[in-house]
């Protein structure tokens, strides 16, 4: 069916946090709507009205012009199937908007500065923006531009439900300065959907060709009113049988033409390079040292500089800065970036932790686990979990669903990880999904798993690759798709699973024309220690493969092993 997105494509809105173009309403029925639209607004124009002031709240005013239309929209069969695959069954709508944009220049204003829908609390994965293009849209005419990965990261705020600071300023860039900015490309009829904190913003329109599009605010009956900023909302597919919601029969339409004033100077400064970022921490801004300090330990290969990185944690942890001294006793726990010292690092930690910094819980924890105290290590996790720390989240699910610290808790565990997974955390995507995959009971959920399992491979996680892969073949109950299967298990194999390898291999070898790769896939894994790739290699070469080994090892690939060795490295971006 026609805007019914497919398990990749959710995995991708996941973790863009944005996806486009998915068709919802055909060209013709688009210019149709479009030529409506243009014929009230030359209506408003040639009465001398100012568009842009033209809003409309049902329980204010007795309609809108063009309530009409956008209602079609609306409550578009195709689009709702699409919102539903992101949102679930119960979709509301709040607002919706009316974007025209004629040609303007940078001095007029004419464009909207970067900034997200909604405050940045639990919850946000629950509401999206479904822009509907009524004509082209894109860098030629002004179209909406996205920041990939931004609705995971964190933008602190005094006051995080206040309207007015859902704007990016210059010093919100840092964190953002490796994220990728693309444009939201569209044809009439088709939409992007936006996760409501992905931060975005659109420029103003230098080409003589109008950007037309209507932006609609969906939400369900489990969103935070706060985040909502209502009260009330229109129910537009399934059911509600308890909600904090009123229901109303219309919702406000906003229009805006040809658009609000921009903050021109904000715009220019958000191309701030990473160059004002060390301005900043040279001049003692401490938060801006431990953002360096991050790029430093986590940024490309060829920008790494693990010394560097200590030296920014140093700095900032000197001044107090709680997160850079976890960080700091992480590094010297290990010897990465500096001379191991495990005394100096645990009082780091330690002091850290006093202070309640979620991180410096989770380094705790993990040093509880392998000393084997499970008790402490669930104490520790759970401080941060309930602190909001998704690394915590994760581990704190691991220890419930595995009956770490005495009794399993497959319900609890579930929560966790989906907190975990509301926060962008790749291996808790990973165990959600093989915990819907592969329970017999209530709590299966075949195609939420595919999703899940999808963003994490997409990260890279390997275990989710193998997953996917054995899925695919018919196992967990689910069709075959033989295709997709070998896809997905040769992308494992190449991230470095020695189990895909070695099934990679044995599957190649039985067709001569694969039978070299397929020998080069079992020796890799014979390699790494995989015993029933020595014995698959030797029966292929016609050998006496010997005494079947008595430990396989399960290497998944490196994303699996490095997971523990630091908190930030599970986070997505």
């Amino acid at each position: 069916m026609v805007g019914s997105l497919t398990p990749e494509q959710c995995a991708a809105y996941a973790r863009d946090g944005v996806l486009f173009p998915v068709p919802v309403i055909s060209a013709d029925e688009a210019a149709r709507l479009r030529d409506e639209v243009d014929r009230v607004a030359s209506e408003i124009r040639e009465a001398g009205g100012d568009g842009k002031a033209l809003g409309f709240r049902p329980w204010e005013s007795s309609g809108h012009p063009l309530y009409d239309v956008v209602d079609q929209i609306v409550r578009d069969p195709h689009l709702l199937d699409a919102v539903e695959s992101l949102l679930g069954p119960t979709v509301l709508v709040r607002t919706c908007d009316v974007f025209l944009k004629d040609q303007a220049s940078v001095s007029d204003g004419s464009g909207i500065t970067w900034h997200w829908d909604d405050p940045r609390l639990p919850g946000a994965d629950t509401v999206l923006t479904a822009w509907v293009a009524l004509t082209p849209s894109g860098p030629e005419n002004g179209g909406v531009r996205y920041v990939l990965g931004s609705h995971r990261a964190t933008i602190e705020r005094k006051d995080p439900c206040d309207p007015g600071v859902l704007q990016m300023y210059a010093d919100d860039w840092g964190p953002f300065q490796a994220f990728e900015k693309k444009a939201g490309l569209l044809e009439p009829g088709e939409v992007a959907m936006h996760h409501s904190n992905m931060v975005h913003g659109s420029p103003p329109n230098p080409s003589e060709v109008r950007r037309m599009g209507i932006a609609v605010r969906y939400f369900t009956p489990e969103s935070p009113p706060d985040l909502v900023g209502a009260s009330m909302g229109v129910l537009v597919r399934g059911d509600i049988t308890d909600s904090p919601y009123q229901l109303k029969p219309q919702y406000p339409v906003m229009w805006w033409d040809p658009g609000a004033p921009m903050d021109v100077k904000a715009m220019r400064e958000e191309t701030k390079t990473p160059q004002d970022i060390n301005s900043l921490a040279e001049a003692g801004d401490v938060s801006a040292q431990h953002v360096v300090g991050m790029q430093c330990l986590w940024g490309p290969p060829e920008k790494r500089d693990l010394e560097m990185a200590f030296s920014w944690f140093e700095k900032a942890a000197s001044a107090g800065h709680d997160a850079s001294r976890t960080e700091m006793g992480v590094l010297l726990l290990t010897g990465v970036g500096c001379t191991a010292d495990s005394e100096r690092a645990m009082a780091l930690i330690g002091e850290s932790a006093k202070a309640g910094d979620p991180g410096a819980h989770v380094q705790i924890g993990k040093i509880a686990v392998k000393s084997g105290d499970a008790a402490e290590a669930e104490r520790c996790f759970r401080l941060a979990a309930e602190g909001g720390n998704s690394e915590g989240q994760f581990h704190l699910a691991e220890h419930l669903q595995e009956g770490r610290g005495g009794t399993k808790d497959e319900s609890s565990a579930m929560e966790w990880f989906s907190k975990a997974v509301a926060g962008g955390h790749v291996q808790a995507h990973r165990a959600l999904g093989e915990l819907l995959l592969c329970s017999e009971g209530e709590h299966r959920d075949a195609e939420r798993a595919i999703q899940l399992l999808s963003f994490a491979a997409e990260c890279g996680e390997g275990r989710a690759l193998l997953l996917l892969s054995k899925a695919h073949r018919g196992e967990f109950g689910m069709l075959a798709d033989a295709g997709e299967s070998t896809r997905w298990l040769r992308l494992s194999a190449e991230k470095g699973s020695t189990p895909a390898q070695r099934e990679l291999g044995e599957l190649l070898i039985a067709e001569d024309d694969t039978r070299t790769e397929g020998m080069e896939w079992l020796s890799r894994a014979a390699e790494q220690g995989d015993g029933l790739a020595r014995v698959s290699l030797a029966r292929a070469r016609g050998e006496e493969p010997g005494p079947e080994p008595g430990h396989e090892p399960e290497n998944t690939g490196p994303v699996a092993e490095e997971s523990d060795d630091a908190e930030g490295d599970s986070e997505a971006s």
